[in-house]
C-alpha cells in the first residue's frame, strides 16, 4: 500500500466529530499526513451501528442543563445546595441538598420538555433525611428508600413505566424513574422523611450526577452545563461499524421504524409484561421480559398503530432471546385483529416464519425470513414480504409459541422469553436498528468526499452490498473532479445483483464488465486510469477489456452516498498500478 495517496479502513477505521478521518500524501516527501473528510447524514436519535464490543450504539443524550451543577439552573423551593461534597465516585463532585423551611414539598426542580419515553435518575445518599422523592409535575412520581436501598410508593402514575434503585456503595445509591407523555413540566428532586412523605419541616440528602434521557433505562451518566450532553451516534458522525467483527463504514439509504415504540409493547395478551428485565443487545438492562398466563389461546402481544401503503415491500424484525420458551413469530396485521382471527389478514399478505432461539433455525413459511446472532443468545429475527393493500391501523403482532410450534395453547407462568427492538421499515431488507420513542423516526442518508486532483490513478474498495432494492440502485461510490463534477462511478444495479463501473463524463459507458454480487459479500475491486484507457479488476482478475478514454479524467474528490454497503477498505494511488498489482490488491 506505500504507493497509495489516500488510505481508508484497513482495519484503521476512525471517526470524530462529524469527520471520516483518513491518511493521505501531504507532500513531494511522500510521507502520509491525517485527512479529514467531511461526513453527512444529519439527524440524532436515528442512526445506530454495533461497536467495537459486539453492541448496539444508540445516540444518548442527557436532556437537562448544569446535571451536576446543583446552584445554577435549577430552582428551590424552600431549599439550599452546598458543593464540595464526597461522591460516590471517589471526587467531591457531589452536593448537600438541604430544606430551609415551609412544610411540604420542599425541592428543587428545572423545567424540562417531554415527548415520548424517557428515564430520570439521580445518585444519592442519606443524611439527615432517609428518604428522596423524584417527581415529573404532575404525571408521575416514586419514593426511594435511601437508607435499605429499596423503592417506595407513588402518588401519582398517570405516566408511569418502571423504577429502580441500584446500589453503588458507601452508601449511594443510583435512583431512576421511566415514564412516557408528551408536556413540559419541572423535573424535581426532593428530601423526604418517609415513604409518600414530603411534610418534613428540616432534613438533607446529598445528591450528584442527574439526568434524563430517551429510553427504559438510565445508561452510563453525561456530564451537562450550559448545553445538554452528548455522547454515541450524534448528528453526522460516521458509523464504523464492528457486524461480524471487522470494522467497515456504514452506508445506508434512509430509512424510518414506523413502530412508534419499538421498545415499549404494552399489549399483555396471554402475557404479562416486566420492563427492563435482562440485557439487551445494547450491554444495558432495558429488554423486555414476557411471561404467559395460564389462559389458553394465543399468547402474544403488539405494537401501536402504523400506516401501509399497498403494493409496498415491507420488512419487519425484533430481537428476541430465548427462556423457557424458545419459538416465536410475528406479522403484520390490522389493528381490528377479532375480524381476522390469531392466523392471519386476508388481503394484507405478510408471511409468518417461526424463528427458533434456540439453535437459529427457520420454520413454516421461510420466504423473506432470516436470522442474525447478535450474541448473548440474542437474535434478530427477520421477515420480509409486501403488502396487497393499503393499512391506516396496522400493528406488528408477536407471538411466543409452544416448544412444538403451536400458535395457540394453554400457557404456564413458568414461560417467558425476551424481547428487544422491533422495527417496521419499508424495503427489501433490514437496516440497521432504528430506535423510537414515542413517534416514527427515520435514518437520514449519508454520505462523504475529497482528495487532490489526478489524472493517472488506482482507485480500490472493498466493499458489500447490505440487500436489493429499488432505493439501492444508483451511485454508491464515485470519483469526482475537485469542483463536485462527477467522472466515474460505481454503479449498484439492485435488479440485476451487479456492480457496474461508469465513465460519468463519456456517456455514462460501462468500464469493464458487470460485477455480479451477493448480498452481505465482500468484493475487491480496482479501477485503473492512466490518462488514456481505464479498466477494472474484481475478486483478482481483470473485469472485461480496457476502455479507451474520450475526455480526459480530473480525479479530485472520492464521494460516498448511501446505497446501501459496507466499505472495509479504500485506497485511492496517484498512479495506475500495473495489472500484477491490481491482481494482488484484489485477490481475495
Amino acid at each position: 500500500m506505500s504507493k497509495a495517496s489516500l488510505e481508508l479502513g484497513g482495519g484503521n477505521w476512525a471517526a470524530k466529530d462529524g469527520k471520516l478521518l483518513g491518511y493521505a500524501v501531504g507532500d513531494t516527501s511522500g510521507k502520509y499526513v491525517p485527512r479529514e473528510f467531511d461526513f453527512t447524514r444529519g439527524g440524532d436519535l436515528a442512526a445506530t451501528r454495533v461497536n467495537e464490543d459486539g453492541l448496539i450504539e444508540k445516540y444518548r443524550e442527557n436532556l437537562l442543563l448544569q446535571s451536576n451543577n446543583f446552584g445554577e439552573t435549577w430552582q428551590p423551593l424552600s431549599t439550599s445546595v452546598a458543593s464540595n461534597q464526597a461522591g460516590y465516585d471517589g471526587t467531591n463532585d457531589a452536593w448537600l441538598l438541604s430544606i430551609t423551611g415551609g412544610t411540604s414539598d420542599q425541592r428543587i426542580y428545572q423545567d424540562v420538555s417531554y415527548n415520548g419515553i424517557h428515564t430520570f435518575s439521580v445518585f444519592a445518599k442519606k443524611n439527615d433525611s432517609n428518604w428522596l422523592s423524584l417527581r415529573i409535575g404532575n404525571a408521575v412520581n416514586k419514593w426511594y428508600d435511601l437508607e435499605n436501598g429499596e423503592l417506595g410508593n407513588s402518588t401519582i402514575d398517570t405516566a408511569y413505566i418502571d423504577a429502580s434503585i441500584e446500589d453503588y456503595g458507601n452508601g449511594w445509591w443510583r435512583c431512576s424513574l421511566t415514564f412516557t407523555d408528551s408536556y413540559t413540566t419541572s423535573t424535581r428532586i426532593y428530601p423526604a422523611e418517609g415513604d409518600l412523605d414530603v411534610t418534613q419541616t428540616s432534613g438533607s440528602i446529598y445528591i450528584q450526577d442527574a439526568q434524563v434521557e430517551y429510553g427504559l433505562v438510565a445508561t452510563d451518566y453525561l456530564e451537562s452545563g450550559a448545553t445538554t450532553g452528548k455522547a454515541g451516534i450524534l448528528e453526522n458522525l460516521p458509523r464504523i461499524d464492528y457486524t461480524g467483527g471487522s470494522a467497515s463504514l456504514l452506508l445506508e439509504p434512509q430509512r424510518a421504524n414506523l413502530v412508534p415504540f419499538s421498545e415499549y409493547l404494552t399489549f399483555e395478551g396471554r402475557t404479562t409484561i416486566t420492563y427492563n428485565h435482562d440485557t439487551s443487545p445494547e450491554g444495558f438492562k432495558n429488554s423486555t421480559r414476557f411471561s404467559n398466563t395460564t389462559e389458553t389461546g394465543a399468547h402474544r402481544t403488539h405494537t401501536e398503530a402504523f400506516n401501509l401503503a399497498e403494493g409496498e415491500t415491507y420488512t419487519a424484525s425484533l430481537f428476541a432471546k430465548k427462556g423457557t420458551l424458545k419459538k416465536i413469530s410475528f406479522r403484520l396485521l390490522a389493528s381490528n385483529e377479532s375480524s381476522y382471527g390469531d392466523d392471519g389478514v386476508t388481503g394484507i399478505g405478510f408471511n409468518e416464519a417461526i424463528f427458533d432461539l434456540n439453535d437459529g433455525s427457520i420454520s413454516g413459511d421461510t420466504t423473506g425470513a432470516s436470522m442474525v446472532d447478535y450474541g448473548n443468545g440474542w437474535y434478530r429475527c427477520i421477515m420480509t414480504d409486501s403488502v396487497d393493500e393499503v393499512v391506516t391501523d396496522a400493528r406488528m403482532y408477536v407471538y411466543f409459541r409452544a416448544d412444538d410450534g403451536t400458535k395457540s395453547y394453554t400457557g404456564a407462568t413458568s414461560e417467558n422469553m425476551e424481547i428487544y427492538g422491533v422495527q417496521v421499515e419499508a424495503g427489501s431488507y433490514a437496516t440497521s436498528y432504528i430506535p423510537t420513542y414515542g413517534v416514527s423516526a427515520t435514518r437520514n442518508n449519508e454520505s462523504t468526499d475529497t482528495l487532490h486532483s489526478l489524472s493517472s490513478f488506482t482507485w480500490f474498495f472493498e466493499i458489500s452490498r447490505l440487500g436489493f432494492s429499488d432505493d439501492m440502485t444508483g451511485a454508491a461510490l464515485t470519483l469526482r473532479t475537485s469542483a463536485g463534477v462527477e467522472h466515474i462511478r460505481c454503479h449498484f444495479d439492485a435488479p440485476s445483483q451487479q456492480i457496474r463501473i461508469r465513465d460519468a463524463i463519456n456517456g455514462y459507458v460501462n468500464i469493464g464488465d458487470p460485477i455480479s454480487v451477493t448480498a452481505d459479500t465482500y468484493v475487491k475491486v480496482c479501477v485503473v486510469g492512466d490518462g488514456s484507457a481505464i479498466k477494472t479488476f474484481a475478486n483478482g482478475t481483470q473485469s472485461g477489456s480496457s476502455y479507451t478514454i474520450v475526455t480526459p479524467h480530473d480525479i479530485g474528490r472520492v464521494y460516498m452516498n448511501e446505497k446501501g454497503f459496507n466499505c472495509r477498505q479504500l485506497l485511492v494511488f496517484p498512479t495506475a498500478l500495473t495489472d500484477s498489482e491490481c491482481i494482488a490488491l484484489t485477490t481475495l
